[in-house]
């Protein structure tokens, strides 16, 4: 992992990446797991970043399953796990039975890495779900849609 990521750092183009994440750095007082407040480090993250790489994921899965490239008027819908909790109750459990449905379909991955689930909606031959595990935790849950 260390020298995939220094070659990112010495990319001239990974340059305004950097610069925004350290821009972001802060520090502040949270709350830890024995419930005291500790001095710790954050950062911001621009989630147009990951949710563009869900994105381009999931298309490239969706040829690997379904043998042809997702149609031009069909669009990748990526939900980052850390949205679920802003959903409200009703929002939650239907994401949740998604979540518990894609659970019940054979994973695929590729080493402890990367990992994922799908399952075909019958609503349509280019509306799937997706469930992208990244080293064993879920970590988007994904669908195709129509754009309209």
């Amino acid at each position: 992992m260390l020298p995939a990521a220094l070659r990112f750092s010495e990319r001239r183009e990974s340059r305004r990446v950097l610069k925004t994440f350290w821009d972001s750095l802060e520090w502040d007082y949270q709350l830890n797991a024995q419930g005291l407040f500790i001095r710790a480090q954050h950062f911001n993250v621009e989630m147009y970043r990951p949710d563009s790489f869900a994105r381009r994921v999931v298309k490239a899965l969706f040829y690997r399953e379904k043998g042809y490239r997702l149609p031009d008027d069909h669009r990748v819908n990526p939900m980052h796990h850390s949205r679920l909790p802003t959903f409200q109750s009703e929002e939650r459990q239907i994401v949740e039975g998604f979540v518990s449905m894609l659970y019940d379909v054979q994973p695929r991955a590729w080493g402890n890495t990367f990992g994922y689930r799908w399952l075909q909606s019958p609503n349509g031959p280019s509306r799937t779900w997706w469930l992208i595990e990244i080293y064993g935790a879920p970590r988007y849950l994904c669908s195709t849609s129509p754009v309209n």
